[in-house]
This record gives C-alpha cells, sequence and structure tokens, in this order.
C-alpha cells in the first residue's frame, strides 16, 4: 500500500489528507497477462465546485466520444481504472452537466503502471477552474486546460553596455500578430508594462532602442505554453 499524504489550504487553516492506495501487480490477473494497459485514479482536491464528473478520450476525440469514468466530491479518491497505453485529454464538467470546464492536453501514457491524476483549483490564468497533475512513481507533470490563455508582463532589464552605444536604457516592443498586447513603446530599465493576456502559441516579437528605433532583435520566437 502506498500512503499518498496531501497538505493543502493555507498556513493560517491547513488541510492534511492520507489515502491509501492499493499496490497493484502487472500480474494481478489472467485478463491483464498479454495485453498493454495502466491503472489510474483520480482524486478531487478543490473546493469550488464540490461535485465534478471526470471524462476520457482518445487523444484525437472531442468531448463528443468522451466516456464518462468517475464522479468525484471534494477530496475523494477514484476506483482504480484500466485503461489501454495510449494517448488520452481528459475533460471536466460539474455533477449532471454538459458544459465541460476542462479540457487536457494530450497525455501519453506510453508504459504500465500506476497513475494518479489529481484535480486543483486553477490559481494561475486562464479561462478554466482546474489543472491537474498526472502522477506517477517517478514524475509529476501539470497539465493546464488546453485552450488556457497566457499571461504576458514584459519587463526592461536591459542595461547600458558598452556593447550597445546607441542604446539609451529605454526600448519600444512590437509583438507580431497580437492585437492584445499593444505596441510597447518607452519601456525604461528596470520597467513592468501592464499584464495582458494573450492565446497559447508561437510569436514573434521585435525589440528596438525607443531613442532612435534601432533594431535590437528582430523577428525573435517567443512560445507562450
Amino acid at each position: 500500500v502506498t500512503q499518498w499524504l496531501v497538505l493543502s489550504g493555507s498556513i493560517e487553516t491547513p488541510r492534511v489528507d492520507i489515502y491509501s492506495i492499493p499496490e497493484i501487480s502487472d500480474e494481478e490477473s489472467e485478463d491483464d497477462q498479454n495485453e498493454d494497459l495502466f491503472n489510474l485514479r483520480f482524486v478531487n482536491l478543490q473546493t469550488a465546485i464540490s461535485d465534478i464528473e471526470v471524462f476520457i478520450s482518445n487523444s484525437d476525440e472531442t468531448f463528443n466520444e468522451a466516456v464518462l469514468v468517475t464522479g468525484l466530491q471534494s477530496y475523494a479518491l477514484s476506483n482504480n481504472y484500466k485503461f489501454d497505453e495510449d494517448q488520452y485529454k481528459v475533460y471536466i464538467t460539474a455533477s449532471g452537466s454538459a458544459d465541460v470546464l476542462f479540457t487536457s492536453e494530450e497525455i501519453n501514457y506510453a508504459y504500465g503502471g500506476q497513475y494518479l491524476i489529481s484535480i486543483r483549483e486553477n490559481q494561475g490564468v486562464g479561462g478554466s477552474p482546474f489543472v491537474i497533475d498526472n502522477i506517477s512513481n517517478s514524475s509529476i507533470t501539470q497539465y493546464d486546460a488546453s485552450e488556457s490563455q497566457a499571461n504576458v508582463t514584459v519587463y526592461n532589464g536591459l542595461d547600458i553596455n558598452d556593447l550597445l552605444p546607441n542604446y539609451n536604457a529605454s526600448i519600444n516592443i512590437e509583438v507580431a500578430g497580437v492585437t492584445t498586447i499593444p505596441n510597447i513603446t518607452d519601456l525604461a530599465y528596470g520597467q513592468f508594462t501592464d499584464a495582458y493576456q494573450i492565446d497559447s502559441g508561437d510569436y514573434k516579437f521585435t525589440i528596438s532602442n525607443a531613442e532612435n528605433d534601432a533594431v535590437l532583435l528582430n523577428n525573435r520566437a517567443l512560445s507562450m505554453p
């Protein structure tokens, strides 16, 4: 049995939960032999929506093809489920609702073994109230909602340097193909811009000297996951 300890809440009002997860042998039953299967459980560690339902589909399918795996109340641990080793997407709704509140990116289960998906409240940016962690015995990977937006703040940390004789410590920045980030002008050294939300993806940005428009970086690729 694996004892899994979860510390949640805040410093003022901490909460500790201990979950007992039975070890499952690769040869637990004759039906599992000669099949490429993995074991998966879910735990609901958020309280914003106390009753949720979890669905799963193949990575090339949509929610319309997804199957209901389990319903979970807050801090509940699901039963164990077996799936073929493959790539999947996870969906979360409020109990009894068809409104999808979370759609994961593709999760690759290439090996057998035991996995646990924890469902947490999203404390960051993006439109979904949830994030999930895919937990194995060797790693933890966080998955945000597949259509979450990125939150961008620009900071000018480029100080005056002898290698930039024409630089006066303030910059202009242009991000190609983005309407939610205006052209940033005269951003002084040590200063931040406001925060901007953009769709996740890859962008190109150009930085120039604010005094004379001399280009310092041109069409540099920037990934916003």
